[in-house]
């Protein structure tokens, strides 16, 4: 039987009082970086890993490239256009969605390709 995945709980801001992505809004909607969190499990079960990821806009990345000249690694990083907390969560939400292996540990391996999991990062 193949393991589905699923978002359980809501998107948090770690670094902002655990708020709810869909809470926040930063001073600049097109230059900002954020860090959030979501518990990620087997739609079979309740248990869950926890992730993390950046959520970036291009004008901040652009603004951290001009400051590190000689580049910038990213892994776990979601790239929009602007600050939508609502599309972002959908954007996220769609993505843990396609998400499915034989085992939690597949599931967990594809995961682990765009989100930073807790017990490694």
């Amino acid at each position: 039987m193949m393991t589905e995945c699923e978002i359980k709980g809501e998107i948090v801001l770690p670094e902002h009082n655990f708020v709810l992505l869909r809470d926040f809004f930063p001073d600049d909607r097109t230059c900002f970086c954020i860090e959030v969190e979501l518990s990620v499990g087997d739609t079979r079960s309740q248990k869950a890993d926890l992730y993390r990821m950046s959520v970036c806009s291009p004008t901040w990345l652009q603004k951290l490239v001009e400051t590190n000249t000689k580049g910038v690694f990213l892994r776990g990083v979601l790239l929009v256009d602007n600050f939508d907390p609502l599309k972002i969560e959908g954007r996220v939400k769609d993505l843990v969605r396609t998400i499915s292996g034989q085992d939690w540990q597949e599931c967990h391996k594809k995961l682990s390709s765009y989100f930073r999991w807790e017990f490694v990062d």
